[in-house]
């Protein structure tokens, strides 16, 4: 009955772990997704004159979702026309766009700050490109559901902190992708991987007694 309860158990770790890894996919697709759409939009617009309100009324609605999904890669050194300085990690999307439209009748200047917006867009949607490419394998590997699973486990207290409004969205996924909690999971991951093995080889009750043995040791 025990190696029945290890069986269920490792079962659902596979299945949380494959449905984890699917939302992974699925919501990267959909930051893909917006940063193409905002990248066209806002070429458009720029190639425009700068002069269709509703696209640019649609960009300026979408830009601080879009600066926070470019994170450190929507960080640049500016500079404003007419400025001999540069400011250091600027938001590069709600900052030049606006510029963008401010001094519309400088070519050379709103041909700058547009290259910044491209320039970031471009190199984000390059970079998910690569990391979907990663994810999409381990959506095809039972080890990394294994690790999945137990990564999940280990998130629900922030879920449920997040979900509380104790802690933002943003907190808690600075906490997941930190290294501490990297490091934690991946210590669990490999712990839980390691017991259910010999316990499914061994037995639970060996097992018990071998996890004793250690103990008193």
């Amino acid at each position: 009955m025990a190696t029945l309860y290890v069986i269920v158990l490792l079962v659902a770790l596979l299945l949380i772990g494959w449905m984890r890894q699917f939302w992974v996919l699925r919501q990267m697709g959909e930051r893909m997704e917006l940063a193409n759409e905002f990248l066209g939009r806002f070429v458009s617009w720029f190639n425009g004159g700068a002069e269709n309100h509703a696209l640019y009324d649609w960009i300026l609605k979408k830009s601080h979702t879009v600066q926070m999904m470019l994170g450190r890669g929507g960080l640049m050194d500016l500079r404003q026309p007419n400025e001999k300085v540069f400011h250091h990690n600027v938001p590069v999307i709600i900052n030049a766009i606006p510029l963008v439209l401010k001094h519309r009748d400088n070519e050379q200047s709103t041909q700058t700050l547009a290259g910044y917006v491209d320039i970031a867009l471009r190199h984000f949607i390059g970079s998910q490109e690569d990391k979907m490419r990663q994810e999409q394998k381990r959506l095809h590997n039972p080890l990394s559901w294994f690790f999945g699973g137990v990564s999940f486990i280990l998130e629900l207290p922030l879920i449920v902190l997040s979900e509380s409004k104790l802690i933002t969205p943003a907190q808690r996924k600075h906490f997941a992708e930190g290294h501490v909690f990297s490091l934690l999971s991946s210590i669990a991951s490999l712990a839980a991987f390691a017991a259910t093995v010999m316990s499914l080889v061994t037995g639970w009750g060996p097992f018990r007694s071998i996890l004793r043995g250690w103990i008193k040791q």
